[in-house]
């Protein structure tokens, strides 16, 4: 079975290896992260697609999509939240296979969701970087 902690560990260790962010300006899930004094920040999600199949050729598979969104405060150069979304796109262009140790992660699709604030009262301009991935053995 496909294990869903070290897919996200492969996306999280290529992010830090970039430069683009540390892991002290990433938010984890149900993790406490405290951004007040961050001029640039990435909190990391996962969305199910498939819970895991299996077929005859590839093996075990996990279909989903990591979902990243980069923040920076409102009033500030929005710029760099543009140039942050964009290099961490970069880092996983559509169409390429990446092989771990363990797996081989194809990359179905990168794409800019979203870009804004998240809401009327947010302290945030924001861009979210969705990563839609096929993991298999």
């Amino acid at each position: 079975m496909i294990n869903l902690e070290e897919i996200r560990q492969y996306f999280v260790d290529t992010i830090i290896a970039s430069g683009i962010f540390n892991s002290n300006a990433i938010g984890w899930e149900n993790v406490v992260f405290k951004p007040a004094s961050k001029s640039l920040w990435m909190k990391e999600s996962y969305l199910n697609v498939d819970e895991g199949f299996s077929d005859s050729v590839n093996g075990d598979q996990l279909q989903g999509i990591l979902s990243y969104s980069i923040n920076v405060p409102i009033g500030s150069y929005a710029q760099t939240a543009t140039e942050a979304g964009r290099a961490l796109g970069n880092l996983f262009p559509t169409a390429s296979i990446v092989t771990t140790d363990d797996y081989h992660i194809s990359i179905d699709a990168t794409k800019r969701s979203f870009q804004g604030k998240l809401s009327n009262n947010s302290k945030w301009y924001t861009i979210v970087i969705d990563v839609h991935f096929k993991a298999y053995e």
